[in-house]
């Protein structure tokens, strides 16, 4: 993606929100790490230290790296995590849920799936009106395109 379209597509959530919140940072965190998406989904908060700008993650092969984030992706993780009012631990999870039940929910049953996350950055990529087909995918090879 170019610079213009990465502006464009972190533009179109409205960080007022609790999702918008949340997808932003997801993008973000895609963006200037390099996750993978089952990698990102996996996280919990817990897991992820904001203060070192650090975190490890078990990758492919069940491989352990340590993944460094920038400071604009530990400041909207942490708008995210603030704006949040849950036990549970997945670092980012779905807001569809009626919050009388939440006390109830389980950890797992909230974490978001590879799918979802897909597919919320491919619908604010049509809302930003970029042509190209972008997935989180898109988001990593950018990040390494950058790197280059």
């Amino acid at each position: 993606m170019t610079e213009e379209e990465l502006e464009k597509l972190f533009a179109k959530p409205d960080t007022k929100t609790l999702i918008g919140k949340r997808d932003r940072a997801i993008m973000e965190c895609i963006y200037s790490t390099g996750l993978r998406i089952s990698e990102l989904t996996q996280l919990n908060k817990n897991d992820i230290n904001l203060e070192a700008l650090e975190f490890a993650v078990r990758g492919k092969g069940r491989k352990i790296r340590v993944v460094y984030l920038s400071q604009k992706s530990a400041e909207l993780i942490k708008k995210y995590l603030d704006a949040r009012d849950d036990h549970l631990s997945p670092l980012f999870i779905r807001h569809n849920i009626s919050y009388e039940n939440i006390n109830v929910l389980e950890d797992e049953k909230m974490r978001l799936s590879r799918f979802f996350i897909t597919t919320m950055i491919k619908n604010h990529a049509q809302k930003a009106m970029i042509l190209k087909n972008i997935s989180a995918h898109t988001l990593r090879h950018s990040f390494a395109t950058t790197l280059l």
